[in-house]
């Protein structure tokens, strides 16, 4: 079963169902802050390896006081939310887990959603964009502001690195001066008051200018969560292109706000290798992106940086 699945009678003739998912945890030590973005309608109980972690549509009534067919109180939106579970990170083990979930539908509305991801010391993990032969631009989203480093490098030993100079939420490095054709690890670590956590280690390719063929997928959705762009999602990651472009309107959140994006990126079988670049429709309005925090590799001085505007922090 994917995110694409539909379920039969799902808030219709059914008005409870039942969620259960394994994963792997390597090693629980590094994660520091546990994010839950998600999307439901109408009532949500979640379990981490048995232990209840949330409770929300019924008023703070406890499961064991709820019948299994209890509606819940109506949610108005269908769009992504962020949830701060940090509290449960106690309940991870190292090894294998499991992710428990009842969602209830509404006594106004018969319709139901369930979509859910859990991330370790990111709200969006460490994702690609804007890659070329000669440069890529690495970003991802947290919570609270946090410092952050980036190593990367030609081996698994990334003896490349590049620090922010102040905190933020959703910051985008670049790294550039690269080398066509070659793939390069990278890893993000994050410093806040919670501590010290790290992404896992991921890799990239720079495009050679002297390929023959590159296989690219468009995306442009509303960020509304509908199954057409579960589908979407999960024909691109069957497809396995070299590259995305995700084109914006001029009034979107970026790729946050990409249903598809949420999707393409989640799970174990998840692209998060997957290049994206991302455009705007409006061409009449300049929007030459602010100068981000870059390296050359084969100087030893800090890199310069430019403040991006507080809008687009």
């Amino acid at each position: 079963m994917s995110q694409a699945t539909r379920l039969p009678n799902f808030g219709l003739r059914t008005k409870t169902s039942l969620f259960r998912q394994d994963f792997e945890v390597e090693d629980v030590n590094p994660i520091r802050t546990l994010v839950l973005p998600l999307q439901y309608k109408h009532g949500l109980l979640l379990w981490l390896n048995g232990h209840l972690i949330l409770n929300e549509g019924f008023d703070g009534l406890s499961p064991e006081s709820l019948p299994t067919d209890a509606l819940a109180a109506l949610r108005s939106d269908n769009l992504f939310e962020e949830r701060d579970l940090s509290h449960a990170i106690p309940f991870l083990v190292s090894g294998k887990n499991v992710l428990a979930a009842e969602v209830h539908t509404s006594i106004n509305q018969i319709l139901m959603a369930f979509v859910a991801e859990l991330n370790g010391n990111f709200a969006r993990p460490p994702g690609v964009h804007q890659l070329s032969s000669e440069a890529a631009v690495i970003s991802w989203r947290t919570l609270k502001p946090k410092q952050a480093t980036i190593a990367y490098g030609l081996t698994p030993n990334m003896n490349h690195r590049i620090t922010l100079q102040d905190a933020r939420v959703e910051p985008e490095i670049a790294i550039i001066h690269l080398h066509p054709g070659q793939t390069y690890y990278w890893q993000v670590t994050l410093e806040g008051p919670e501590g010290i956590g790290t992404s896992s280690m991921s890799t990239f390719q720079t495009p050679d200018p002297k390929q023959d063929k590159v296989s690219f997928a468009v995306i442009g959705d509303s960020g509304l969560g509908t199954l057409g762009q579960y589908d979407v999602a999960n024909q691109i990651r069957q497809a396995d292109p070299d590259h995305g472009r995700h084109c914006l309107p001029i009034t979107g959140s970026g790729a946050s706000g990409s249903t598809v994006l949420q999707h393409l990126h989640a799970g174990p079988e998840g692209n998060a290798h997957l290049p994206i670049h991302r455009q705007r429709l409006n061409s009449q309005i300049d929007l030459q992106p602010c100068t981000r925090s870059s390296v050359d590799p084969r100087e030893t001085q800090a890199p310069a940086q430019t403040p991006c505007p507080a809008s687009d922090r």
